[in-house]
């Protein structure tokens, strides 16, 4: 297991909002956690994104901006974290979080 990287955090208000008002702080600290261990992390942006389609709900997205060099492994980096989120949480928790990885 990758050891936990000391990366930029950035949480907007509406996203901390949202946390509070679904009562899943300790669920998001370690997705927090989990995102905080890929791969050439530089900065993790926590903002609110809208509901996608009618009768959805907004999601709280974890922006994680990554070293260039690391850009190869997007897609892996992404499955991972996926794959580990559905390990660890249920489908209840899981639909309101969603982590995109992008390289500069």
């Amino acid at each position: 297991m990758n050891p936990v990287m000391t990366a930029a955090v950035t949480v907007s208000d509406e996203a901390a909002a949202r946390v509070a008002e679904l009562a899943l702080r300790g669920e998001y600290e370690r997705m927090v956690e989990q995102a905080l261990r890929i791969p050439g992390l530089r900065r993790l942006r926590i903002t609110l994104a809208p509901a996608y389609d009618a009768g959805d709900d907004p999601r709280v997205l974890l922006d994680a901006i990554c070293d260039g060099a690391y850009e190869d492994a997007a897609g892996s980096a992404e499955t991972a974290y996926g794959a580990w989120k559905v390990r660890t949480f249920l489908p209840e928790v899981s639909r309101h979080f969603c982590l995109l990885t992008a390289y500069e």
